[in-house]
């Protein structure tokens, strides 16, 4: 693995989720749970404990979680590691991250929708065919893909595995069909 690659797939970014406060429903305010996220993942993929930490403290009815930084909606859909630096493009940023949990209110003229882990990973899929399209001129490498393949580039995104990753797609980072280089 080279040295950037390795870089990339190690970082992390230390968060600290908090409930937002309109929608605790217990008698005491929950404490905030701190992570260190994956910068290669989506926050629906890695944010499963933060779920189950602020469930007996949210609204009984549960939409899609949704979280926010400084009042603007997180794109579920962009990378931690995207996320973290658009959030920073301005301003130097303080470090943890101090993003709010919602369950109640999703915001659906902002995000796109997000009902299930699928949808996520049929967003990175799609995401991967049109990369693959733009760089061999076809997507057929990944609609192609042997499905032990895909389930392992899934499971590389949610455990920050670089080995998997590679291993599962090998045949388009090392060039699997005639490049547009």
């Amino acid at each position: 693995m080279s040295s950037a690659k390795a870089k990339a797939w190690a970082g992390r970014v230390p968060v600290r989720f908090s409930l937002a406060s309109r929608e605790v429903t217990a008698m005491e305010t929950p404490s905030p749970i701190f992570i260190l996220l994956p910068r290669v993942s989506y926050l629906p993929l890695v944010t499963r404990s933060v779920r189950e930490h602020f469930m007996n403290s949210a609204p009984a009815v549960r939409g899609d979680i949704w979280f926010d930084y400084e009042g603007k909606p997180l794109r579920w859909h962009y990378p931690i590691g995207v996320l973290f630096d658009l959030m920073g493009k301005d301003a130097k940023l303080n470090l943890p991250l101090d993003i709010t949990v919602h369950f109640t209110g999703y915001p659906s003229k902002v995000l796109l929708p997000c009902s299930n882990l699928g949808s996520v990973n049929d967003h990175f899929f799609h995401c991967l065919k049109e990369a693959c399209f733009l760089k061999f001129g076809t997507s057929s490498l990944i609609m192609n893909m042997a499905k032990s393949n895909h389930k392992k580039i899934e499971k590389s995104l949610v455990e920050s595995e670089y080995k998997l990753y590679e291993e599962a797609s090998r045949i388009f980072t090392e060039g699997g069909g005639d490049s547009k280089k």
